[in-house]
């Protein structure tokens, strides 16, 4: 029950209407349907704003919702991406690096459960501009201004496929930085490991001994106390003759 309570919230509710944005959008780019693709563009953007602010106000951050909001966000731009490379507006390479930047980012935050993803300003940076590449002439064609020139967002689409690659591999070099830190604690375990042991061993021992020496000094002291309680043979003979011969000079008296 605490399973399902922790997909169905209101947040995840926000997002999935994103998720359904996502082929809205490439419909209504494709059929040139330029303010239907503005307010589905508009639906979407409203939607990954609240999310967040709802997911806090009720107290329904987790992981998985994070990592949903990121798939949503990286679905709906690459669907708009991709419809606008495929009629030409921006380069066909971006929506592909779009795609493959978020399975990189899926994959670190699965490689990172115990620590989340790790973050990357030029990669927040990066899923704004995505959006903004997206919107630029989605506006511009609901607007039916000329500006900003196609020339012109097919330059800004290419510093965005850079952007993206730079971005990429600073979180490659990262994750491998991540890696290597985390093999050489394990390595550095590894060699305590034996020590440890044999301080155990020898801790282990030490109680041992202590253990004996108390059971030890236990048992003189039952066997001192047998003794003073019993006596001694030799002390009980003494003590005999003694009364003996009180008794004697009484009688002779």
């Amino acid at each position: 029950m605490q399973a399902r309570s922790s997909w169905l919230t209101r947040a995840n509710a926000l997002t999935c209407i994103r998720i359904a944005a996502v082929p809205a959008v490439a419909v209504a780019i494709h059929a040139e349907a330029a303010w239907l693709a503005l307010a589905v563009f508009v639906l979407a953007v409203a939607t990954d704003v609240t999310d967040g602010i709802v997911a806090r106000r009720f107290e329904e951050q987790s992981g998985f919702g994070r990592l949903f909001d990121h798939a949503a966000d990286a679905a709906f731009v690459t669907a708009a991406a991709a419809t606008l490379a495929h009629a030409g507006v921006l380069p066909p390479l971006l929506p592909t690096l779009i795609a493959v930047s978020f399975l990189q980012y899926a994959l670190d935050a699965r490689i990172s459960k115990s620590s989340g993803p790790r973050p990357s300003s030029l990669g927040r940076w990066n899923g704004i501009a995505y959006y903004v590449i997206v919107a630029i002439p989605i506006v511009r064609d609901a607007l039916g201004i000329g500006w900003p020139a196609p020339g012109l967002i097919m330059a800004l689409g290419w510093l965005l496929v850079g952007s993206t690659l730079v971005s990429m591999g600073d979180r490659m070099i990262r994750s491998r930085s991540h890696a290597a830190k985390g093999s050489q604690r394990l390595h550095l375990l590894a060699q305590e490991f034996p020590v440890r042991a044999l301080q155990e061993q020898q801790a282990d021992r030490r109680v041992e001994e202590d253990e004996e020496v108390v059971l030890d000094e236990a048992e003189r002291g039952h066997l001192g106390w047998v003794v003073g309680k019993q006596g001694h043979p030799e002390q009980d003979r003494n003590r005999a003759h003694r009364a003996g011969r009180g008794g004697a000079e009484e009688d002779h008296r």
